[in-house]
């Protein structure tokens, strides 16, 4: 299985690089994903990592890698990957943005003529990137003129759309694609979050014991399948709030939980819509219960209904 991020990226946003890498491993890629969330420098680096593996010239004598995960040095790198990392290739990366629009918008010619060159022949795996695909910029009459290209583009060719929110795009732009959460990282990250995100093959392992124990119990609750799902969810409640008294970090229990779910279910959300669909409610759910938490919610009434929600997500989904 191949490598399509580096290390500090996918740490930083795990479930969307173990979904695309999935997906591309796999050969189950889609054609259209929809990036949502603040952060944005990272979503430029997801996609022109992408776009350079897909693309690498050199990957059959690196071991399946792209140039920036070879160790070469820039200058070794090949043509393809060193203008896409330049934003410059003429055909394997392709942008739509709202530049030199006085509106604000992006025009419905330039959406016409993206479409009218996707149509075209190409021997390069073209990545197309909507920079702001909010209703704002990207309005109805720009969208309608590209959306039957976003939803068949054809052959070797992937859209990659940015997005602050899901609800900021419009309803027929988001059936179209894949959404994948890409929320800010926080700027240390914790004991915990290091222990359950992979930085290769394998898992860095949980020393804290009362971590160990809670994520022990986390996964027995997420076997329950009887009748008294109410009961288990209010037992997880439970249980992460004892974590949080134990260890003092919120933001790191939840980390936990929703990652453990995250793994839990992520093989099938990188083939199915409606797992990933899950999963990204999920972590939207989450990034909610963290900034009421700060804000001086009480962390027990937060956390109830943080997770009695999150089990209707996870029935209606059938995870």
């Amino acid at each position: 299985m191949s490598n399509i991020f580096d290390i500090e990226l996918a740490q930083r946003h795990p479930f969307a690089s173990s979904m695309v890498s999935s997906a591309i491993n796999s050969q189950r890629l889609s054609h259209a994903y929809l990036l949502s969330g603040r952060a944005l420098e990272d979503k430029w680096s997801f996609a022109r990592q992408v776009a350079a593996h897909l693309n690498c010239a050199n990957r059959p004598q690196q071991g399946d890698s792209a140039c920036h995960l070879s160790g070469a040095p820039e200058k070794d790198h090949c043509v393809n990957c060193k203008w896409i990392n330049q934003g410059k290739h003429p055909q394997a990366w392709l942008t739509l943005t709202s530049e030199g629009s006085k509106s604000g918008k992006i025009a419905v010619e330039k959406s016409r003529l993206l479409s009218d060159e996707l149509s075209k022949h190409s021997e390069f795996f073209r990545v197309v990137v909507v920079e702001d695909a909010s209703q704002e910029a990207f309005h109805r009459p720009s969208a309608n003129a590209l959306l039957k290209t976003i939803e068949d583009p054809g052959s070797r060719c992937l859209f990659f759309l940015f997005a602050a929110r899901e609800d900021d795009v419009l309803p027929t732009v988001v059936s179209r694609c894949q959404v994948v959460p890409m929320q800010c990282p926080p700027e240390k990250p914790t004991a915990l979050a290091s222990a359950i995100l992979k930085t290769s093959a394998e898992a860095v392992p949980l020393t804290n014991p009362e971590l160990k124990n809670f994520s022990q119990s986390v996964e027995q609750i997420f076997k329950a399948r009887d009748s008294h799902l109410t009961l288990h969810a209010l037992d997880l409640a439970r249980q992460i709030q004892i974590a949080i008294e134990e260890v003092e970090n919120p933001v790191a229990v939840l980390d936990l939980a929703t990652n453990l779910e995250i793994s839990r279910v992520g093989e099938r959300a990188s083939v199915d819509s409606v797992a990933a669909g899950y999963l990204s409610d999920l972590l939207s759910l989450a990034e909610e219960v963290k900034l009421q938490i700060g804000h001086y919610v009480s962390s027990k009434a937060a956390i109830e209904t943080f997770v009695l929600s999150w089990w209707r997500l996870r029935i209606a989904a059938g995870c």
